[in-house]
């Protein structure tokens, strides 16, 4: 995921960090510190929304009516076709700048 995360220049953003933490618990301690989330569909998106920061969570094939995070401060895009590779960059980076720069998602809102 690393380099994959480096094509990411979100506007305004100072790093990507992509992380592997040892534990769930220690996983979601580091997620509680970040001002904002990015990830696909998967088990870290749900700690990420479960712990209040913004989150963006990509879907392809799976249903995110379904499987999708729930909470305040989390978008979902599903890819029209179902492939990942199909989501545009664009999109992505406007809703992840569109959460930080929304008082009620932004970061101030997440140290409240």
């Amino acid at each position: 995921d690393e380099p994959l995360a480096k094509l990411l220049p979100i506007r305004g953003s100072e790093a990507v960090l992509v992380a592997r933490p040892p534990d769930l618990r220690q996983l979601a301690g580091l997620l509680k510190q970040a001002a904002l989330y990015l990830g696909n569909d998967s088990g870290p998106s749900h700690i990420a929304a479960a712990v209040g920061i913004p989150t963006v969570a990509l879907f392809g094939p799976t249903d995110p009516r379904v499987w999708g995070p729930r909470g305040h401060g989390v978008e979902v895009l599903r890819a029209p076709d179902g492939k990942m590779e199909s989501l545009e960059v664009d999109s992505v980076e406007d809703t992840l700048v569109r959460l930080m720069d929304n008082p009620a998602t932004g970061p101030a809102a997440v140290e409240k």
